[in-house]
């Protein structure tokens, strides 16, 4: 949301994993934003309801609600570009997202 200088981000996940697997995952990495189950049992309810074909599926969305960034299966550009955005928003210097020594590819399908 955007207006009087003020732009929020907001971050969800929708995890094909299972409950376990998921909350592992979460606490290793310490993510603290809204995940939600997308489980195959359940029909992928949060896919379907989204339109996702793929995960992951990644979009910025700016205050006013329009989509930034969409980003379909791993790509490392999309990633980096999220992280600059990020930052000009919040006025800081972007987060390193991978280490310089890292092979990290530059996409991987989802």
């Amino acid at each position: 949301m955007s207006g009087m200088g003020v732009t929020t981000s907001l971050f969800s996940a929708f995890p094909q994993d299972d409950a376990k697997a998921t909350a592992g995952f979460a606490k290793q990495y310490g993510i603290t934003f809204p995940i939600a189950l997308d489980e195959k049992e359940k029909g992928y309810p949060a896919s379907n309801a989204y339109g996702l074909t793929n995960v992951p599926t990644i979009f910025l969305i700016d205050g006013d609600g329009t989509v930034s960034i969409s980003s379909m299966g791993f790509v490392k550009n999309d990633l980096e570009q999220i992280a600059v955005q990020l930052a000009e928003r919040r006025k800081i210097a972007p987060a390193a997202l991978f280490r310089a020594n890292e092979s990290v590819p530059a996409n991987r399908p989802g």
